[in-house]
Parts: C-alpha cells; sequence; structure tokens
C-alpha cells in the first residue's frame, strides 16, 4: 500500500503536502538546539533582529521564485525562513519575560501570547491570498517579520543584566544607541540596579 513515494491512495499533490508539512515541522529541531546553543553568548536584541531580518528575506525569495513557479528553490527558501523564524519565536518568549518587571511578568507574557495568537488564527486568510497572487503570502509575511524586527531595535538588551523586579526597575532600563551590535549598553550594576 505504501511506496517510497507516499502512500498510493492519496494523489501526487497530497503526497507533496506531507512531505513539505514533514520538513517544515523537522526544520524546527535544529532552530531550537541551535538557539539554545548560542543563547547566553549572542546578545538578545541582535538574535532577534537577525533571525527575524534574515527570515523575511527567505520569504522574499520564496515570493520571487514562487512567482517564477521554481517549486524546489520557493520550498527550500520556505525551510531556511521556517528555520529562521522558530529561532525567533522561541528567543521572543524568552526576550519578553526579561524585558517585563517581575510584578508584571506573567500579565505581560500571557498578553503577548494572545497577541500571537491573534495572529496566528489570522494566517489561513493570508494563505488564501495566495489564491489571487501566488507571492502575496510570503510578501505578507516578509513584511511582518521585518516591522517586527525593526520594531526590536529599540528594545533593551538584556543579556548579562539582572531582571527587572519592580516598575521603577523597569523605567530605569535604558540604552543609550538604538543599535544591536553597540553603544553604551551599562550593566545593571554600573546603572546601581
Amino acid at each position: 500500500m505504501c511506496s517510497p513515494s507516499g502512500p498510493r491512495f492519496l494523489p501526487e499533490s497530497a503526497r507533496w503536502l506531507i512531505v513539505n508539512f514533514l520538513l517544515i515541522g523537522l526544520a524546527e529541531v535544529p532552530a531550537h538546539i541551535g538557539l539554545l546553543l548560542i543563547l547566553d553568548r549572542t546578545r538578545r536584541k541582535l538574535l532577534l533582529l537577525g533571525t527575524q531580518l534574515l527570515g523575511a528575506g527567505a520569504c522574499l525569495g520564496a515570493a520571487a521564485f514562487a512567482w517564477l513557479e521554481m517549486a524546489w528553490l520557493t520550498v527550500g527558501l520556505c525551510l531556511v525562513g521556517q528555520f529562521l523564524i522558530s529561532a525567533a519565536f522561541t528567543g521572543v518568549y524568552l526576550y519578553s519575560a526579561e524585558v517585563m518587571p517581575t510584578p508584571l511578568r506573567t500579565t505581560g507574557i500571557g498578553f503577548c501570547n494572545t497577541l500571537g495568537r491573534l495572529g496566528s488564527s489570522l494566517c489561513p486568510w493570508v494563505i488564501l491570498l495566495g489564491d489571487t497572487w501566488k507571492p502575496s503570502p510570503f510578501i505578507v509575511f516578509a513584511v511582518l517579520t521585518t516591522t517586527a524586527g525593526l520594531l526590536a531595535i529599540w528594545l533593551p538588551e538584556t543579556l548579562g543584566r539582572r531582571l527587572p523586579e519592580t516598575l521603577e526597575d523597569a523605567e530605569k532600563v535604558e540604552d543609550s544607541c538604538c543599535c544591536c551590535w553597540g553603544g553604551t549598553a551599562h550593566s545593571a550594576n554600573s546603572r546601581g540596579l
């Protein structure tokens, strides 16, 4: 009943759908393992900005190849994008917990989670845009991912810093530079936290 190319009772398009779904699921495993290996040595803002902007670039590349109807390149870039966005998604949970002060941490994470679920519930509607123009879902995801990545520039760096315990501590957290690779990031001890 089964062959190397998939179950015989499924049409060819369904077999490829299953293979693509399996590959996208498998792309998340190295993303999470890789993130665990570099998390303690990489600035949070750089990690978040890099994974989101590179993931958006992969989405734009997939859009270009979807428009040209080059299936293998489209799927390959989708896998690269899935890898990067999975790493960003995992990193953003840690990062948002580090940015929020203790009294608001659980409420803040819950609010962020709610917004994320709202966004994921809109994804099927975005996918339907592909029926009118194939590259449109990739472009929508790329624009949203780029926007989120660029907004992360204004977040404070949290690597090696004490978590804010009060609202006053959270208000004192500041980065004098919007850059994620430099600036005058002060340690928590030098700010008196």
